[in-house]
């Protein structure tokens, strides 16, 4: 609007009448919140809580005849900062994650570093029996890129943490430790991740409704350089992980002597409901 020359007064009190008329039609009807794309570090004072709710559904499941077998499967859950730890001489912090599926209560724990330049993993540990997944009531193994779970919920989870081969309550400490984010958070930026040749890769930022509140977060992903076909998504924000959205697609479905049963696709989906982080 700088451009235009103002030939006359009328035309001038005109075209105000213009913009303040579409103004006000921008301020009733357009109530999208701008995003902030200013960088951020991840939210690491102790006594932080993030609670989730959690959905693993199936979709494009053939052939018909073992549909039956497949229904969605809903959990919530608690993340919380507890206290530092010395692992290996290297003082980490513990988030611990506890989750409820089925009346049943799942417990792990993830071990972090946070510097200037990144956000580490640096260790990990399943507490209870090495079967801390809800099983599926019939028998039904699903295997993908390599890994033969006995549930979906399992499944997910082997794929994301390779190294867990050992069973619960043992302490896995990564070597050599994760980024799990870097810093500065800047779109289109990318790092190696973890083995095998997974890249984690900042998108964009956008805004996530958590709580009646706009809240924005930088989209990330995960690519396997084998596996394209299979998308992995994380919202990270100035007040913490918001949101995972991840889809399996063409998950071999067996029965328990090996037999391919059929295929299907599956969608995990994580939402942070409400969060309470402690001013350091």
């Amino acid at each position: 609007m700088q451009q235009i020359k103002i030939y006359t007064t009328a035309f001038l009190c005109s075209a105000i009448l213009i913009l303040s008329s579409c103004s006000d039609d921008n301020t009733v009807n357009n109530h999208i919140q701008p995003v902030d794309s200013s960088t951020f570090i991840y939210p690491f004072t102790i006594g932080s809580t993030w609670n989730y709710t959690t959905s693993f559904t199936f979709f494009d499941i053939h052939p018909d005849s073992i549909l039956h077998y497949f229904h969605n499967e809903y959990g919530s859950g608690t993340m919380s900062i507890l206290y530092d730890t010395v692992i290996n001489g290297v003082t980490a912090r513990c988030f611990n994650d506890l989750y409820t599926q089925n009346s049943l209560v799942y417990n792990s724990r993830k071990y972090y570093v946070q510097s200037d330049t990144a956000l580490l993993v640096f260790a990990y540990r399943l507490s209870g029996s090495s079967y801390i997944f809800p099983r599926n009531s019939h028998n039904l193994y699903f295997s993908h890129c390599g890994r033969r779970s006995r549930s979906i919920n399992e499944l997910f989870f082997n794929i994301g943490n390779p190294l867990l081969n050992a069973a619960s309550d043992t302490l896995i400490i990564e070597n050599p430790p994760v980024r799990a984010l870097i810093y500065p958070i800047r779109s289109n930026t990318e790092w190696f991740y973890r083995y095998p040749y997974i890249v984690r890769r900042y998108t964009h930022f956008e805004n996530l409704n958590i709580s009646n509140q706009a809240i924005s977060c930088m989209k990330t992903q995960l690519d396997w350089s084998s596996e394209n076909s299979d998308e992995f998504y994380d919202y990270f924000s100035k007040v913490g992980k918001m949101k995972s959205d991840y889809f399996l697609y063409d998950v071999i479905v067996t029965n328990e002597f090996g037999d391919t049963l059929g295929y299907a696709d599956s969608r995990y989906v994580t939402n942070v409901t409400s969060f309470n982080i402690i001013t350091p």
